[in-house]
């Protein structure tokens, strides 16, 4: 197996497509961003009108997002600034998001380029696990482009660094790297998303028991240390105290009153919110990539796997819990995103349990493909669907499609070329898994893939039937993404299909909620 060619694949698959519109999660890691290297500011006190996401203390506003995914951004746009980009002076508002070229090289930079060449990294992890290469690859294909996690590497969210860096770090402890860089690591996980700091916490005591010294021990401690004294500096700077956390300062804004419920929002458990999580069409994990159901079946074959019996300890837990926490939250839902955003750093975590139960069969490719063409649709359209629309792909990411509006690729917004590029990224995905070597390939239980069999079919009936108890708020929102999206590619075909739209939501107004 050639890395550069599954380093490829991946980046072609995220790095090719742009969405031009940015709403709240990234769009506010972005205006801290250019607060740092624009202004020389942590206050996002010009640019506060453009985001509801943010905090305010002290006569200041600040993003409320983590922090993680902006600072290591700083040194790559000051460079660009100062090289290939134009001068920020020269820009009509002197912000990034004025900036589509900045935008597009940063997120290609820092998230689409690690999504790439994590994929190779995860790959080797699984054959050293005792995956067979055909496993491997197949998990990790199944990861690369049949999870939300290719729809998090297309956008400036801190989702996808953070499982990038928590599972650096589990793979250095399990293998017996630098205690130090795998500290480092989930640090970092914690940094870039507020759910990588409990992935961090059960990495924390997976390496007190895996780490064979005190002094490697020690080195996760100090790797670990130094991320959470660069958050408590930035909590002291912004909020006056090294733990006040930005979402101590949401009284004022909307989000208010559910935040000041439980720790930040999050409470106990709710069945409905866990059941949406797993089986919705819009927020379900398994739903929306049903190649996880091998995870389930791979938990099996993991714990038999004694040398493994603290690797599946970890790997549950963190899988189990980041579920259980997020049907704790307020926002379970994401706000408007595709599939369980929260889960997102979760999920190369699922990758060791798939790669242990794969097996190349119909089943497998079903499930694969069904997973492929849905993560693809938000990819080719957008992955913003507001949480009141139950069945996205039929009514927001294929009408927006065909009105014109969607990612833009190198081809142009909204057409063939980018179902050109994923077919393209597929088919050679497909090519690489069977021209690998095969191994020692256990065949599925006949129960097992009548399951799977089942689900599939369940999932096409469901997107074919599955519609909004409310047709008219499915209109408007179809409008409102439409206007954002006229406004911002000055588009009168676009503006004119959002007019439409809004007009059968009886005349809704564009800037509704």
């Amino acid at each position: 197996m050639n890395d550069w060619r599954l380093c490829a694949l991946l980046l072609l698959a995220a790095g090719a497509f742009y969405q031009p519109v940015e709403y709240d999660n990234t769009k506010s890691r972005l205006i801290l961003l250019s607060s740092i290297v624009d202004q020389g500011t942590l206050s996002i006190d010009p640019q506060r009108q453009y985001t509801l996401d943010k905090a305010e203390a002290r006569g200041h506003y600040y993003s409320n997002k983590a922090i993680g995914a902006p600072l290591l951004a700083v040194p790559v746009y000051w460079a660009l600034r100062h090289t290939v980009l134009k001068p920020v002076s020269t820009l009509p508002d002197p912000t990034i998001l004025a900036d589509p070229v900045a935008k597009y090289l940063v997120r290609l930079i820092v998230v689409s380029l690690p999504f790439a060449l994590f994929g190779v990294f995860l790959r080797r992890f699984l054959v050293r696990a005792g995956a067979a290469p055909k496993q491997a690859l197949a998990a990790v294909l199944a990861y690369g482009l049949g999870s939300i996690a290719l729809n998090h590497a297309s956008l400036f969210s801190g989702h996808e660094l953070a499982g990038i860096f928590c599972f650096l770090s589990f793979a250095l402890i399990a293998q017996g790297g630098s205690g130090f860089a795998a500290g480092l690591g989930a640090g970092l996980g914690a940094l870039c998303d507020y759910t990588g700091l409990f992935t961090a916490l059960i990495l924390l005591a997976y390496a007190l028991v895996r780490l064979p010294s005190r002094r490697s021990k020690g080195g996760f401690l100090q790797g670990a240390a130094l991320c959470a004294i660069l958050q408590g500096a930035y909590n002291h700077i912004c909020f006056g105290h090294f733990w006040s956390f930005p979402y101590s300062h949401l009284e004022q804004g909307p989000f208010g009153p559910q935040v000041a419920r439980g720790l930040f929002g999050v409470t106990l458990p709710r069945w409905e919110i866990l059941r949406a999580l797993l089986f919705s069409p819009s927020r379900g994990l398994l739903f929306v990539s049903p190649i996880f159901l091998y995870s389930i079946m791979g938990l099996v074959h993991f714990w038999r796997r004694r040398d493994l019996r603290s690797e599946f300890w970890t790997c549950g837990a963190i899988i189990a819990g980041t579920l259980l926490l997020n049907a704790s939250y307020f926002g379970w839902h994401g706000g408007w995103t595709y599939g369980p955003r929260y889960l997102v750093g979760a999920l190369p975590f699922l990758c060791l349990p798939l790669a242990l139960a794969v097996d190349i069969s119909p089943c497998f490719w079903a499930l694969a493909g069904l997973s492929f063409l849905q993560v693809s649709c938000a990819q080719i359209a957008l992955p913003h669907a507001p949480q009141e629309i139950r069945n996205p792909i039929i009514e927001l990411f294929i009408p927006l499609w065909k009105y014109g509006y969607g990612a833009a690729t190198p081809f142009g917004s909204a057409n063939w070329g980018a179902i050109l590029i994923l077919g393209s990224c597929s088919a050679l995905g497909v090519f690489l898994v069977n021209r690998e070597k095969g191994g020692a390939i256990m065949e599925s239980h006949p129960f097992f893939r009548k399951i799977c069999w089942s689900w599939a079919g369940l999932i096409l009936l469901s997107l074919a039937t599955l519609r909004s108890p409310d047709p008219k708020a499915v209109h408007r929102y179809r409008g409102i993404l439409l206007y954002d999206g006229a406004l911002c590619l000055r588009s009168v075909p676009i503006l004119r299909a959002a007019e439409r739209e809004l007009a059968l939501a009886g005349g809704s107004s564009p800037a509704a909620p």
